[in-house]
């Protein structure tokens, strides 16, 4: 059985996505959504020690840890903004908003159009991907992508 991280499935959702339909964020329930459906498309047909993304408080604590927010008092009330952008995988940056959504989203970089990180990128997330498994994902992806407006918001 190989290792397989839910990191790695998740740059290579963005990395198709954005190919696909320009899109480059997906928020934590999505990606969670879209790794089960593939799961459920493969069946028992993988060979694969699956390794889940932390919960999603995990992530958020690491973030407050790291200094990511700021707070200020506006009209009264206590706010909070994302100061940095918080790189929780290899060119794959993540925020929180106020409302509680944590978002997953491609560089700035890569979707200004720098053909190399892409290339780059694409390389690191489909390296070990076996065929059952990327055609899972793809059926996945274009269910998705029929189904959402183009977004370019990006870290």
């Amino acid at each position: 059985m190989r290792d397989l991280s839910e990191y790695k499935l998740l740059g290579y959702y963005l990395i198709k996505l954005y190919e696909k339909s320009e899109t480059c964020q997906l928020k934590y329930e999505q990606v969670k959504t879209f790794t089960q459906n593939v799961f459920k498309r493969l069946g028992t047909n993988y060979n694969y020690n699956f390794l889940p993304i932390d919960e999603k408080i995990n992530i958020i604590k690491s973030m407050i840890s790291k200094g990511m927010f700021s707070t200020k008092v506006v009209n009264g009330k206590q706010t909070f903004t994302q100061k940095y952008n918080h790189e929780i995988a290899k060119y794959i940056y993540v925020t929180y908003s106020a409302d509680g959504n944590l978002t997953f989203k491609l560089p700035r970089e890569i979707i200004e159009g720098n053909k190399s990180l892409l290339q780059f990128a694409k390389n690191i997330y489909s390296n070990g991907i076996d065929l059952n498994l990327q055609s899972a994902i793809q059926s996945e992806l274009n269910t998705y992508s029929t189904k959402q407006p183009k977004n370019k918001n990006y870290a």
